[in-house]
């Protein structure tokens, strides 16, 4: 039985950018006493005897329950927790999966030539085919596309929709769950679909997009021998090709780029930006009052920010806005150097840096940096101590601390705010408590796994670790994560863990 999966450590991803001048404060669980914990064993059902295991997954970001499909005797099932479900042929790669915020869990299920899907242990009709299968943002609706003989359909809550002879998307849940878009096709005509709707007659559709409030549905759509802007049924100027359609957060700008005589540009708003050989995709600021995007101008890239050119570089690379929208960073290269642009200030070239990493605050900016022979982070322009490798820092809630894992003469480690901590074989999974003040991750000792709080070892007395399932925090003080014990059989339990101090 397959189950346990070993996370390799690819250390040297790497990230942001510094520039300004602040400090971290001094993290203080570094310092504290070893923590009292009660630790509790919640028993989340045995691995079934003689079974393959595929699919395992969990409610994510909770990580309370686990679903996974076995195979015995060449018939399959899918198991949630201490539940098993009914038997069938098989059960579609991609599934069991929960839907967000509900819990509610699905799979798609054959039976002879026949395909269906299941929610929460319920079968839906039979299908000769069933893909595609999502739930809405709010986890009380699903979706999916279903072929019976020559038709195809788009299903909503186990109810067929209009059949079609092709359906060209995936079906589109606005973000607010009351709507539900796709492009069908009858014979040569092409159809946006909302809410079981045809709109309009076209010989092409593609990137249908809702708005982040829901109140508008955009899109690219071809006639007449042109592409247009499709937005709320209604279309703009013609274009060689449309593409790259982007909304504001704030839902009160779109945009897209289009194509016209071999040059392609930005047309924001119906207004059409410089034009170029080529653009990379627009982005906003989370306050949506700033748009930036990379284009190729002769034989150089530039970054252009609302619309103003910055400096030439061979390539550009990441670009991102700080959380509150008054800074931005990005990546450039220069004959084969890396450096950040933070603000506009470029922080030294490198062999290579990675993806530039905002503090929650906004105030601190960091990132790694690969050099001939080490690797290093930059925090707030200032470079930290060298080391074989290092992983992308992590801030906590509060801005106030951060830390990032590093490769070091065999052992991996944290260090957090400057100060190394222990060394293991193998780190999983480092997370900041939700206050900013306990550090937890699970550590390879030996032959065993211990969770490490604050630098403190806790010996929960598990083998291995299941490779996806994150260890969470409840709250400042408690946390649980999901492994299989011997008991003396093989047993998923939910371990949870409560300091006292």
């Amino acid at each position: 039985m397959v189950l346990f999966q070993k996370i390799s450590m690819t250390l040297f991803s790497i990230c942001l950018i510094g520039f300004f001048s602040h400090t971290l404060a001094v993290f203080a669980g570094q310092k504290s006493d070893k923590p009292t914990v009660s630790i509790t064993k919640t028993s989340l059902g045995k691995l079934p005897k003689e079974s393959k295991l595929f699919g395992l997954t969990t409610n994510k970001p909770d990580a309370e329950h686990v679903a996974y499909a076995t195979r015995v005797n060449q018939k399959m099932a899918v198991h949630l927790d201490t539940k098993k479900g009914p038997d069938f042929d098989g059960i579609a790669k991609g599934t069991p999966f929960f839907s967000p915020k509900t819990n509610r869990l699905a799979y798609i299920a054959v039976q002879g030539s026949k395909q269906c899907v299941v929610i929460d242990g319920k079968k839906g009709p039979d299908f000769d085919g069933v893909s595609d299968l999502i739930f809405s943002p709010d986890g009380k609706q699903f979706a999916y596309k279903a072929k019976m003989g020559n038709e195809l359909f788009v299903v909503l809550n186990h109810r067929a929709g209009e059949p079609f002879d092709q359906i060209k998307s995936r079906p589109l849940f606005s973000p607010d769950s009351k709507h539900l878009a796709y492009i069908a096709v009858k014979g040569k005509e092409w159809f946006v679909i909302k809410n079981s709707r045809k709109i309009g007659t076209f010989l092409g559709i593609k990137e249908l997009i809702f708005s982040p409030d829901s109140n508008h549905l955009a899109g690219a759509v071809l006639k007449d021998g042109a592409w247009f802007l499709f937005k709320d049924g209604f279309t703009g100027k013609p274009y060689e090709n449309v593409l790259t359609i982007t909304w504001s957060p704030d839902s009160t700008r779109l945009t897209y780029a289009a194509q016209k005589k071999f040059k392609i540009f930005i047309v924001e708003d119906g207004k059409e930006h410089e034009k170029y050989p080529t653009v990379g995709l627009p982005v906003f600021s989370p306050d949506s009052k700033h748009m930036a995007y990379p284009a190729k101008k002769g034989n150089k890239w530039v970054l252009v920010m609302d619309r103003k050119e910055g400096s030439a570089y061979d390539l550009l690379g990441t670009y991102i806005f700080s959380p509150d929208s008054n800074r931005f960073a990005h990546i450039g290269i220069k004959k084969n150097k890396f450096t950040v642009i933070c603000d506009g200030q470029e922080q030294g070239f490198y062999p290579f840096v990675g993806t530039p990493v905002f503090s929650p605050d906004s105030k601190h900016v960091a990132y790694t940096v690969k050099t001939e022979k080490n690797n290093m982070v930059i925090l707030d322009g200032k470079p930290g101590k060298k080391y074989m490798d290092v992983k992308s820092p992590c801030f906590s809630n509060d801005s106030n601390h951060m830390f990032y894992e590093v490769l070091d003469k065999k052992n991996i480690f944290l260090v957090t705010d400057g100060i190394e901590g222990r060394g293991y074989s193998r780190i999983f999974n480092p997370l900041f408590s939700p206050d900013g003040m306990n550090i937890a991750y699970l550590a390879e000792k030996g032959k065993n796994v211990i969770l490490v709080i604050n630098d403190h070892e806790i010996n929960l007395k598990i083998k291995s670790i299941i490779d996806g399932i994150p260890l969470v925090f409840d709250g400042s003080n408690k946390l649980h994560l999901i492994s299989v014990l011997d008991n003396p059989d093989p047993e998923f339990f939910r371990i949870t863990v409560t300091l006292s101090n």
